[in-house]
Parts: C-alpha cells; structure tokens; sequence
C-alpha cells in the first residue's frame, strides 16, 4: 500500500488507501466432495465455499476455457516468467515455497512447459499417475528388493471440466463517494491436484495477464456472480502461525492499512452522502431498496447487558425475581469489518482477451458480537456502486 501526498497552496490532499489482494471465487459444481465446505486460505482471504454462485452449465465452462488459454497465450507472447501456480495440500502441510517461486513457460507446438514439464498438452491438463509395470510374463515387475515397479503414465483431461475457482490478483481502493474501485492485475484458473486417483487439494494453472478495457461491452457479458471476501484475522491461532511462516505471501492486511482504506466508507455513511440499501428488501424490478431513515444505526451495535449492583457486586433483581438488562450502544469500528460481499458481472472479450468486472452492489461483512461473545459474521447492507 503506498501513500501520496501533494504540497498544494492550501492544504496537502491524500489519494485514497490502496490495499492488495488475492482471493479464490468458486464457479463449477464439479467442487470435489472431499474438499466442499472447507476453508481455503489463498492470498490474504479465506474461502468460504457454500457462498459462492456456481456456473450453470457446461457450455459456460467451456467458454471460459477457451478464453482462459487464449489469453494465456497472449500473456506468454510478453513474458516467460509468470507467478507460480501454487499447491494447497489437505492431506499434510502447506507448501509455503511453491507460491514464491517464479517459473519459465515455454510454449512448444501444442504443449505449454513449465520448467521443462508439461502441464498443457492440446490445451488439455496434463496428469501422471503410477501404474504397475507389467512383465514380459504379465506379472507385477519387481526390483532387485523384491518390492514392485511402478511407472508414470500421462493422461489429459479437459479445463472444463475440471474448473473449480477463479483466482484474482487485484488492488482495492474506496473513494469518498463509495465507489469501489477494483484493479485486476492476473487471473488463474484453479483445479483439483491429484495423484494416483488420491485428491492432495487444489492448484492453479499459470496466471494469465489482465488488459483492463477502456469500455465494457454489453455483449461480452459473461455472468453474474455474488460471492464473498474475507481478509485473514490475526487472532485466529492458525492464521497467525501461517502469518509467522510466509507473512509475504498471505498479504496480512494490517489495522491501519485496513482503517486507512475504510476511512471514507464509514464516514460516508455516517454523514450520509453514501447511499446504503436494504438486503432484504427490494423494488419491483429487484432492486434493493434505498434505506432513507436512521442510516448511521447501521453502523452502531445493540447489545442488553446485564445490570449490576456496583456496591455489592450482584446482579439487580426485579420484583419478579429476574434478572434487570440495560440497553448499549457501541460504534462499529474498520477493525469489526471482516470483508466484503460483492455482486458483480463479469465479462469476457475474446477480441481483446480482456477479463472485466464490474461491482454492481457491495457490502461491508461485520463482525457480529453478543455480551462480549463473537457469535458470526454477516453483511448489514447493500451500497450501490
């Protein structure tokens, strides 16, 4: 994150905060069973699975598919050296090493290398597995040990159909209007990793470089798409071991980057010159609603607590023998913000090989806290962007 400040004659003027993120958007009901439901830390976020809007139909994946190795191969005419494709296993320990490194793509006829392996052959994945090495005989060959010789056997299968997420790489900035500005920098597309019919989790095939468009065009609409972001919480013990192992991969968003970047969101709101909208409410077109009244309540908690005796320490009693409760009111704060949900549309230009997205509603994720106790997280509305 990276702040400017200009001498004018008058008084210095910020450019909003910027922070940078990487997040993973499931869009394939292909997600494999045994990893559904699960939390997936990527960049400085965590997955939650059962968010996410699936795509539709097949001919959707396809489509990506295409898109995803044509720009792909416009991004390897610039560059060879790309952002690693990184492995999440399930089944041990992270990998910490793999996402740092950069590797060397080379395209030969119809087979993409990475590091002199083959990871694309005919725009297809390219997957090994161990298979038994039989013998002149038909028997299981076996090594001077006695134990049995394997070989790696190639197979490919289709992107389509094994597409689970799209991965972003992006920088976020919030303007004093609410308007939520997103630069997409690389996009990957991320799939099951196994070996020998065992699922080790999920890794993502080479990041393909973003031309932002200087126009959307309605046509290249893509789909539709709410989903949400969480930012890593330093009080969970094992975000924190994570942060302590590679800090510079997960992007911990700190508090005051993250104060800084929220600043003109919640002062917006509280005056009242951004515009907020209901989640549950909706127009005839299904729109959400505008909220008019009692905006800035939005940003302050209730809770009862109960009322005590300061003199001897007790708890109060009424006259029917229950306990007394007085009301409280406590300001949310940037630290009770936890991400963001956003619905978006997204578009694909094949002419350009252009991916675009754009924030049609947004909203700030909220840290929900009962007598002290954190009890959830959940949005509390809607702004327009």
């Amino acid at each position: 994150m990276k702040h400017y400040l200009f001498i004018a004659l008058c008084a210095p003027i910020f450019l909003f905060s910027q922070v940078k993120i990487e997040y993973g958007v499931n869009i394939s009901n292909h997600f494999p069973e045994e990893l559904k439901g699960q939390q997936i830390l990527q960049g400085s976020i965590k997955l939650q699975h059962e968010n996410s809007e699936f795509l539709r139909s097949k001919s959707e994946l396809h489509r990506l598919e295409k898109f995803y190795v044509s720009s792909l191969n416009y991004t390897l005419g610039k560059t060879k050296n790309l952002l690693a494709a990184e492995e999440l296993f399930f089944n041990g320990d992270y990998d910490f090493e793999t996402p740092k490194r950069e590797y060397e793509f080379i395209k030969k006829g119809d087979t993409l290398f990475r590091d002199g392996y083959p990871i694309l052959v005919n725009d297809k994945i390219y997957m090994e597995t161990e298979v038994p090495h039989i013998n002149e005989y038909g028997d299981v060959a076996v090594d001077v040990d006695g134990n049995e010789v394997y070989l790696l056997k190639p197979y490919l299968l289709n992107i389509y159909d094994r597409i689970t997420q799209l991965k972003f790489n992006e920088t976020w900035s919030i303007d004093s209007k609410g308007k939520f500005l997103k630069t997409l920098h690389y996009y990957a597309i991320v799939h099951p990793f196994e070996r020998d019919g065992m699922l080790l989790g999920l890794t993502s095939l080479p990041n393909a470089l973003n031309n932002p468009l200087p126009k959307v065009n309605a046509k290249s609409l893509f789909q539709t798409f709410e989903y949400d972001v969480f930012f890593k919480d330093i009080e969970n013990e094992n975000d924190a071991l994570e942060l302590l192992i590679s800090p510079s991969y997960y992007h911990y968003i700190y508090p005051l980057e993250k104060s800084n970047f929220l600043k003109p969101l919640f002062e917006g709101v509280r005056t009242g010159t951004i515009d907020i909208y209901s989640l549950d409410k909706f127009d005839l077109n299904g729109n959400p609603l505008k909220i008019v009244d009692n905006k800035s309540d939005f940003l302050t908690t209730k809770q009862l607590i109960p009322e005590i005796d300061y003199e001897t320490g007790d708890l109060v009693i009424d006259q029917d023998g229950n306990e007394v409760y007085r009301e409280i009111s406590d300001p949310y704060t940037t630290y009770d913000v936890v991400g963001f949900r956003f619905l978006e549309e997204w578009y694909l230009d094949e002419k350009t090989n252009t991916f675009a997205k754009t924030v049609k509603y947004y909203a700030p994720v909220f840290r929900i806290v009962r007598y002290g106790v954190l009890v959830g997280k959940s949005p509390l509305f809607w702004i327009k962007n």
